[in-house]
């Protein structure tokens, strides 16, 4: 079962009482303090935390004093004092027992941290990360994440620390929300409580779309395309497989080129202009580009623009394998000769040479003495066949 765990930074800031409204949630009706209680209240109504979760307030030496403890003296610009009488930790501890008569059992925890200085990023990171690996160890999480009170460069710091953590399988962000309480209702004293939670879908469609224009991987545009675009996502994973898998009869029929360049056209006819499909731009322009030299028919030059797609992902093995048994299957189908004058044969003189020697060091593992080739010297074999030659 999956451990829900709620993060979120307390700050030294004289907060005044309002009532945050997230979409209308009525329990939020109340006024409060502090924006982890208002949040936690409307995440515990969802029935998002339970006994096996918690929520971890991270707090500086001075947050602890202010905001934590009860009864810090703020001195107001005009000289007076006005004391708090309940720290967060009092609120926390009320909503607990509030719940707890509803059947609702949660568990929270103050997480110390430094104010000395931005260069104790990496104390922190470590103390997050070790944090959160303890508890990976033996659960799925789901992240819940406030980012109202963290000061100077924390924002930042909490949203790339997220999107690092996501690396683990079994991490996942549920939720990113911020306390507009200077966008309060001035007249009721209501105050906003933004969803973020996009911005971690955006970085999970920034590593996803640079994973596959630098690797052809497939695996995390699945997670995203799949359910919303099948169709085009299938016709990706077609092609990407075909080239990694070297599947020559599919590359040289050009079936699952046709299918994509299709998919391709019927999305963008559909869907252009919408705003939900911006961060897709990229990688169809970027697919549009790749299988531009393609033919969606029957072509033996499919399996030299398929070893080039292969290269330039680095993909070696799969590049000179389809290109070896494509200038092969050239001799057989008369090919070979419109080869010369379109890939400019002129400048290798023995390209079934030159290619099956790199192809059998690699497929045999470097490990025949007499095809032995040194890696510096393999490469730029490579580099001579695929960016002088083709």
């Amino acid at each position: 079962m999956a451990k829900n765990i709620f993060i979120s930074f307390l700050g030294t800031g004289h907060y005044k009482e309002c009532q945050y409204d997230y979409r209308l949630f009525d329990g939020n009706k109340r006024k409060v303090t502090f924006i982890q209680e208002a949040t936690l209240d409307y995440l515990l109504s969802q029935h998002k935390f339970d006994s096996n979760s918690i929520a971890y307030i991270l707090l500086t030496g001075k947050a602890r004093e202010f905001n934590w403890d009860d009864g810090y003296d703020f001195e107001l610009e005009d000289g007076t004092i006005e004391t708090q009488e309940e720290g967060l930790c009092s609120r926390l501890e009320k909503l607990k027992k509030k719940k707890a008569k509803e059947g609702v059992v949660f568990n929270y925890k103050d997480i110390d941290i430094s104010d000395e200085s931005e260069k104790d990023i990496w104390v922190l990171f470590s103390d997050l990360y070790n944090l959160l690996v303890k508890e990976v160890q033996d659960n799925d999480i789901c992240l819940f994440v406030d980012i109202t009170h963290s000061f100077r460069y924390l924002p930042m710091f909490l949203i790339v620390f997220i999107n690092y953590v996501k690396l683990f399988k079994n991490v996942t962000v549920e939720h990113i929300s911020y306390g507009n309480y200077e966008g309060r209702d001035k007249k009721t004293n209501v105050a906003p409580i933004v969803e973020l939670t996009d911005y971690s879908k955006l970085q999970d469609w920034t590593y996803a779309v640079r994973t596959y224009t630098e690797s052809g991987n497939v695996k995390s545009l699945e997670k995203l395309l799949s359910k919303s675009d099948s169709d085009l996502f299938d016709a990706i994973k077609n092609v990407s497989l075909d080239f990694s898998l070297c599947r020559g009869r599919n590359i040289i029929s050009g079936i699952h080129i046709a299918a994509l360049k299709k998919e391709v056209q019927d999305f963008k006819r559909k869907r252009a202009g919408q705003p939900d499909i911006a961060q897709l731009s990229h990688l169809i322009d970027a697919i549009q580009k790749e299988i531009k030299y393609f033919k969606g028919s029957r072509d033996v030059k499919n399996g030299i623009e398929a070893a080039k797609w292969c290269y330039n992902k680095g993909l070696y093995q799969q590049a000179v394998t389809i290109l070896d048994e494509t200038i092969k299957l050239g001799d057989k189908t008369d090919f070979y000769e419109d080869f010369n004058t379109d890939y400019n044969q002129q400048k290798f003189a023995t390209p079934k040479n030159s290619t099956t020697k790199i192809r059998n060091n690699i497929n045999h593992a470097d490990l025949i003495l007499s095809e032995a080739i040194e890696t510096d010297e393999l490469l730029q074999e490579f580099k001579s066949l695929f960016e002088e030659k083709l």
